[in-house]
């Protein structure tokens, strides 16, 4: 039988070995450890009873006073966000306030554990991570368009165009598995309908036919483009669809696939100068 996984939102200690946990599911269950103490790794802790429960005690309040500085994290980033989108000329409303601030939240404690990006939650950071896929959101060609982002790494630009645009679908091809692992958190903490995570080199999403000219839009930042991997790119976009790429400039230095042309370059921020790059893909003849 499949069993959810639900997470633990808060416990009380009963007794040395007893807790009563609550989950987020709403469920609430009174559990004995003591039954299953036993063998040589958890042996030693029946006989640590008093000890642990002072330890447990001090972890829960540790864990508590953590959980109000996360709070107070998120309402800081909520209106960092509220105001570096103003500068931009963007209205954002409190809901994708609150989820875009839960994103970077998440973000930047998993960044304390493996290194996801180099980006922190400062004026610049908040402006690549979360304004820059904002402004461009507002290019997408359709509410519903299935979006793919190649190298998701941290999540952006492909997780805030998501929160901006909730019915598109997408997407994210990411090959290491420990950013993987952290996508896959994002989109179940996020609660992030119509995604998901492709565990898998960009050369590989190209060969498969569910991906294979599945997307409206093919997002890409901070990946290395070169004939080999434009030509990847293109095999992943519908005829007609649309290639967007982050850039710190206004043009791409890498031979174009026959198939992708150059249509446009959109301003995105000033400072730093940052450009949405356009490629658009033709019909074969």
């Amino acid at each position: 039988m499949d069993h959810p996984l639900c997470r633990i939102t808060s416990f009380t200690i009963v007794s040395p070995f007893v807790l009563d946990i609550r989950f987020d599911d709403g469920t609430r269950r009174r559990i004995d450890f003591q039954p299953v103490l036993h063998g040589e790794l958890y042996g030693p802790l029946r006989d640590a009873g008093p000890r642990m429960t002072a330890l447990a005690r001090r972890w829960a309040d540790a864990e508590a006073r953590g959980d109000m500085t996360v709070e107070a994290e998120l309402r800081q980033i909520s209106g960092r966000i509220a105001a570096r989108a103003g500068r931009a000329g963007l209205s954002v409303d409190d809901r994708l306030l609150q989820s875009l601030a839960a994103y970077v939240g998440l973000l930047m404690r998993w960044n304390r554990r493996i290194n996801l990006t180099a980006l922190t939650a400062d004026d610049r950071g908040l402006d690549r991570l979360v304004v820059e896929p904002l402004l461009a959101a507002r290019r997408l060609p359709k509410p519903d368009a299935v979006l793919t982002d190649v190298g998701s790494g941290a999540g952006s630009p492909a997780v805030p165009m998501k929160l901006a645009a909730p019915a598109v679908s997408l997407r994210m091809v990411e090959s290491r598995s420990r950013r993987a692992a952290f996508l896959r958190e994002v989109v179940r903490q996020l609660r992030l309908e119509g995604t998901r995570v492709e565990a898998c080199r960009l050369d590989e999403a190209a060969g498969r036919p569910d991906l294979l000219a599945g997307s409206d839009v093919v997002t890409v930042r901070a990946v290395r483009l070169d004939g080999r991997t434009l030509r990847d790119i293109q095999r992943l976009v519908k005829p007609g669809g649309a290639v967007f790429l982050f850039r710190n400039h206004a043009g791409v230095n890498a031979e174009l696939p026959p198939l992708l042309q150059q249509e446009a370059t959109w301003p995105l921020l000033d400072a730093p100068r940052s450009h949405l790059v356009v490629l658009r893909k033709q019909a074969a003849d």
